[in-house]
């Protein structure tokens, strides 16, 4: 399996509920640099701000996705290579930590 390099701006993004432009109430992602990569609209819909916040989070949490499903796609999960705690593989350290980002915790 061949894997391209990515042409997304590297991560990690970042994401601050307090970080919203003022205009719009729209939520600004940050690249590592500190350049807007994306916004998640509300569509000044106030009624929708948690699943706004949810969205941004997501997307914030794109880059850490993707390198946890290549790391993942790219070793065997077995008994013989984690041992009997799984918890202590890296790889699934990687994707733990990147839902835990998706999810907001």
């Amino acid at each position: 399996m061949t894997t391209k390099k990515p042409t997304h701006t590297p991560g990690p993004w970042s994401y601050s509920e307090t970080r919203k432009k003022t205009r719009n109430h729209d939520r600004v992602i940050d690249g590592p640099d500190g350049i807007e990569v994306a916004y998640a609209l509300d569509m000044n819909r106030h009624d929708m701000d948690a699943q706004v916040d949810a969205n941004a989070r997501l997307i914030a949490a794109a880059p850490e996705l993707l390198a946890a499903l290549v790391a993942d796609s790219k070793h065997v999960h077995s008994a013989f290579e984690c041992g009997e705690d799984r918890k202590a593989c890296p790889v699934e350290a990687m994707k733990r930590h990147a839902i835990a980002r998706a999810e907001g915790k």
